[in-house]
Parts: structure tokens; sequence; C-alpha cells
């Protein structure tokens, strides 16, 4: 039990939060905060109107939509707070993988052995792109094997330009089609750190 609520009372809210998003097409536009991080701060608030045990006056607080505004500065928020796990090795991390685990993915660490927030952020020059961190989503499902291994997930998000913020799945080998891609990743963007949504006081 996550938050005081069980991981499938979350799951439900979180599918049922990201088929309303769905049904509104809403094409990624940071403008019209319809972008990854956009999609984020609206889940956000979503599931604190659904799950009001979690609202920030009933012993959580979250990232803020315009301090907080990109997906490097969210992961430095939930650093600042004690709640980002930085992902070394994506296998081994799998199981750390719940209904509403935000998840950050980025560049190839290719030549990084050990990543800094620095490195995911780009904090200390202002959160540019140089940082890894490139996208953010929330996990709304999560599979299980009879071990209790988490073999993949579903996650939503604000996609791209040609696809409507929806939900997507990921697993230890995305694709059998296309290989190399990195196990529990966003495509080819690597899961490089992980947060639970709410974060207590």
């Amino acid at each position: 039990v996550k938050m005081g609520i069980s991981d499938d009372k979350i799951s439900q809210v979180l599918t049922s939060i990201s088929k309303n998003l769905e049904a509104k097409n809403l094409e990624y536009d940071s403008d019209k905060s319809q972008d990854c991080s956009g999609i984020f701060f609206q889940i956000k608030d979503s599931i604190q109107v659904r799950l009001p045990a979690l609202k920030q006056n009933a012993g959580y607080k979250y990232p803020q939509y315009g301090p907080d505004r990109t997906s490097r500065r969210i992961a430095d928020w939930y650093y600042r707070n004690n709640n980002l796990v930085i992902v070394d090795n994506p296998i081994t991390s799998k199981n750390s993988i719940r209904p509403g685990t935000v998840m950050f993915f980025g560049k190839s660490r290719k030549g990084i052995q050990k990543l800094s927030i620095n490195d995911l952020t780009d904090r200390d020059n202002s959160f540019t792109k140089n940082g890894i961190i490139m996208h953010v989503a929330v996990v709304t499902q999560v599979f299980i094997d009879d071990n209790g291994n988490v073999t993949g997930y579903d996650m939503m998000h604000g996609r791209n330009s040609s696809t409507p913020a929806s939900r997507s799945g990921s697993k230890e080998i995305q694709s059998t089609n296309t290989k190399g891609l990195p196990p529990f990743g966003n495509w080819k963007q690597h899961w490089v750190a992980a947060a639970n949504m709410a974060t207590r006081k």
C-alpha cells in the first residue's frame, strides 16, 4: 500500500483520468499545457479531486505549475523533497514501478556510470535541455508475473506533435521488431529516474 491507498485503487482512478484526457484528443502544445509536463500537472490536479486523501491540505505536497513547469524542474522538485530515485539500472529497479509512479526519461547516458541530479536536470545551468531528462509520464497500470516481478506497465503522457496525449506501454523488451530499445523506457528514451506522485509534507 502506497500513500495510504491501494495500488489497485490508484490504478483505477488514474486509468479513468487517462480515459477522460484521451477523449479530449489533446494535441501536443506547451502553450495549452498539453505537452508532457502539462499533462503531468493535469493528472496531478485530477487525482487530488478524485482522491481527496491525497490533497495538498491532507498532508501532501506537489510540484507547482509556475516554478516547476518542465520535466527537468519537476524532477528537481522531487529530488529536493527527498522523493526522487535516480535509476542506474532499469532491470534491478523495475519492481519499484507502481501505479502513480512519475517516470522520467531521457537521452542515452553512455559513458556516465552514476548519474547525478545535475546530469539529469542541468540544475547548475538553469535546467537547460543539456540535462538528460527529456520526458515525464505517470504510470497508470502495472503488469506483474507469478513471482511478483514487474513485467511491464502503461503510462499516461503528452506524446508528440503527431500523437495526442494518450497511454502507451513499456516493458523490459519493448519491441521484438525494433532491437536495442532500452528496458522499461519510452521507446528510445531511457528510464532514468522515478518519484511517487504525492510527497508527504
